[in-house]
């Protein structure tokens, strides 16, 4: 039987839109506390851990704005998916390749550019599937959740990275990304996208 509202609020696939993009946005801020072991084993100066972590914000900002435009052109939950996975085997790129500067800036910008395929997707999404008088609750929670893994993953990648070492960790960062990947697949209900003509177009 055809759902008589589409994008209708569902409270299982809020859940899972929020947990996958906890679990995708895992990277945001490991390179900030992986700083003061990468600064010895690299010999990185100041300036250059910083342009590390600018690179990375370049990468998604310049993102943000191609994304933008596909948002209007193709469906929003395979940009999600696809970017989850991407991030993820980034950051286990990361891991297994990264070894100087050089190395280090190139694949944090690389991730940051796919990183940019998960946030705004996420806000086109609530806003086309949650009714309005939830809107605003819904987009609230989905930023706190986003905030709270940002500020979880700066707390457990240095703690980690000192016991078993940041390159096995952050193949565990990167794990946990495209788990997410799964659960944005799995559990977030499609959006047929709506062409000028106003007919859903699947």
């Amino acid at each position: 039987m055809p759902d008589s509202q589409p994008t209708a609020f569902r409270a299982a696939g809020f859940a899972s839109l929020c947990i996958g993009q906890f679990l995708a946005h895992q990277t945001a801020l490991s390179f900030s506390a992986l700083i003061p072991i990468l600064r010895d084993e690299w010999g990185l100066s100041a300036s250059q851990a910083g342009l590390i972590l600018g690179a990375f914000q370049l990468g998604s900002l310049g993102a943000y704005v191609a994304i933008g435009v596909l948002l209007d052109r193709v469906r929003i939950k395979p940009i999600m998916v696809w970017a989850a996975v991407l991030v993820g085997l980034g950051d286990v790129l990361f891991a297994l390749a990264a070894r100087d500067f050089w190395t280090g800036i190139s694949l944090r910008l690389l991730t940051g550019i796919c990183m940019g395929g998960l946030y705004l997707p996420a806000l086109k999404h609530i806003a086309e599937a949650i009714p309005a008088a939830k809107r605003g609750m819904a987009t609230g929670i989905f930023i706190g959740v986003l905030v709270v893994g940002h500020a979880g993953a700066l707390f457990y990648v240095g703690g980690l990275a000192t016991q078993i070492g940041w390159r096995l960790t952050m193949v565990m960062v990167g794990v946990a990304e495209i788990l997410g990947a799964l659960v944005v697949a799995r559990g977030v209900p499609a959006i047929p996208r709506l062409p000028a003509g106003g007919q859903p177009s699947r």
